[in-house]
């Protein structure tokens, strides 16, 4: 054990990598045979499902696993409320003084069920084009 600590302190310095990133590293990739067989069960399990278990591995937490859904499994139904661009993006769409709170966004998100992961792609794209809930009249009437 202590030349294992020993040789991960070397690599660490060598590689600019703090610590205890480099000893997350190591610890998955031993893990990894594990982890590719629950990968591989992950696209027949209910979304819920699939955040607990890859929340259960360490240096995972719920908006990898909400990304996981949306973009590697193409689940259509997820809502990263916690998203900071998600929140972002509601606020200044709906004209909010304030940021919503997850519970907030969460009711909202109903209205977009069964395809959240599509709104909350359009959500994102709000924050890239200059977006207001009155820009696109502007845009209207100037033409």
């Amino acid at each position: 054990m202590k030349d294992r600590t020993l040789m991960m302190a070397a690599m660490s310095h060598d590689l600019r990598i703090p610590l205890t990133r480099l000893r997350l590293r190591i610890e998955m990739a031993e893990g990894l045979e594990d982890q590719q067989k629950m990968l591989d069960e992950l696209d027949t399990l209910a979304d819920d499902q699939v955040i607990e278990r890859l929340t259960s591995v360490k240096g995972f937490g719920r908006w990898t696993a909400e990304m996981f859904l949306m973009f590697r499994l193409h689940r259509p139904d997820v809502l990263p409320v916690d998203d900071l661009g998600i929140v972002k993006a509601v606020q200044k769409v709906y004209g909010l003084r304030k940021r919503p709170r997850a519970n907030r966004i969460l009711k909202m998100g109903e209205a977009w069920r069964p395809y959240r992961s599509e709104a909350s792609w359009y959500l994102w794209q709000t924050l890239r084009a200059d977006f207001s809930p009155t820009a696109g009249d502007n845009r209207l009437r100037s033409r």
